[in-house]
């Protein structure tokens, strides 16, 4: 008895910008907030206890849909049961469309600039008079 993989196939993004722009990530809470939703912080994730109201919301607006936040920067651009948090969309409803950042060859460099931003500001809170 042999086995066989059906590999569908799927659009691997690395750029959270292009993600965003391509699936239509919402992640400002007051325009959620004008939506009638109340996500769990500023950058408009939602949490499991959130679904209902999403579900509901979803489908009296076809013109949006959820994306799943699967693991540190993944996102998969559709519902994904079991997964922690959340978003809405309101663009491209294509379920292939994933985000992965961590594969990013610019990563490093980012999270070198942040960090590097975050100790100039400390050490000017610290050593100014």
């Amino acid at each position: 008895m042999g086995a066989y993989l059906k590999a569908e196939p799927t659009t691997l993004l690395v750029k959270h910008s292009e993600f965003s722009e391509l699936v239509g990530l919402i992640e400002d809470s007051y325009v959620l907030s004008k939506l009638g939703l109340t996500p769990n912080n500023l950058s408009g994730i939602f949490r499991n206890e959130d679904l209902s109201d999403l579900f509901d919301f979803c489908q009296s607006n076809p013109a949006y849909h959820i994306i799943s936040y699967v693991g540190p920067g993944r996102y998969v651009n559709k519902y994904v049961k079991n997964t922690n948090s959340y978003g809405l969309a309101n663009g491209s409803k294509d379920p292939s469309i994933i985000l992965n950042m961590t594969l990013d060859p610019e990563m490093p460099l980012i999270l070198e600039d942040a960090i590097c931003e975050t100790l100039a500001i400390l050490d000017y809170i610290k050593n100014r008079n």
